[in-house]
């Protein structure tokens, strides 16, 4: 069951924004697979799947750099971020898998006519590569992933972009992700957020963050907006 917080209206909001990873999409175990496979190419120590929950979020380079002993040189990440990208690059659907529930949400809310778009800290090309991969049906108003070329979340330049392009106030959009990331970049874009307890973000950390719509399974979001 969906819980909004006080103050916040869900018949406010004329378009959504979502998160990929940990949201839309449960990619832990290839991107844990892959990092570890880096790092033991390089012979550094490896973690648990369960680890790489606190380290997903920030983008790769900060994966890598999370990953690796914190002594390692920028020379050093520098080679084990290029073997992750290509050990990741081909190995992103092995176990990747929506969330239940995910594209019976998608399509619930694109028939109700919210336009949607998918912003990530995941390299732009695996971000684009995923989304249409798993969510054939949905027509995206755009999907965004990570350039060197510009910030990241939670900078909210790209969300207030994706707002601009949508035509609508970022007051009247709603950002749904997983982590502090992406509440973070809702609230300094001033646009609400969803956090979504299924994801890679233990939940009392998600309770501190006070987001405006606490949202239990993709189905919450679907009972929230389609009135």
């Amino acid at each position: 069951m969906h819980q909004p917080i006080s103050g916040f209206k869900p018949e406010m909001v004329r378009g959504i924004v979502f998160d990929l990873d940990g949201t839309l999409l449960n990619s832990l175990d290839d991107i844990a697979n892959s990092m570890n496979s880096a790092l033991a190419l390089n012979n550094y120590p490896v973690h648990s799947t369960e680890a790489y929950m606190g380290f997903i979020g920030e983008g790769i380079r900060q994966l890598v750099m999370a990953a690796m002993p914190t002594t390692s040189s920028y020379s050093e990440v520098d080679t084990v971020l290029a073997d992750m990208e290509k050990l990741y690059g081909t190995q992103w659907k092995e176990h990747c898998r929506e969330y239940e529930g995910t594209t019976a949400m998608l399509n619930a809310l694109q028939a109700d006519g919210y336009p949607m778009a998918v912003l990530s800290n995941k390299p732009h090309n695996l971000t684009v590569l995923c989304t249409e991969y798993f969510f054939p049906t949905v027509d995206w108003v755009t999907i965004e992933g990570q350039m060197d070329s510009r910030p990241r979340k939670p900078d909210p330049f790209m969300l207030l972009q994706i707002s601009q392009q949508m035509g609508l106030p970022p007051q009247q959009m709603l950002m749904v992700g997983d982590s502090h990331i992406d509440a973070f970049t809702a609230r300094a874009a001033d646009m609400p957020i969803a956090s979504c307890y299924w994801g890679f973000t233990p939940a009392l950390e998600l309770d501190k963050l006070r987001p405006n719509l606490k949202l239990n399974q993709p189905a919450d979001l679907v009972d929230a907006l389609v009135l």
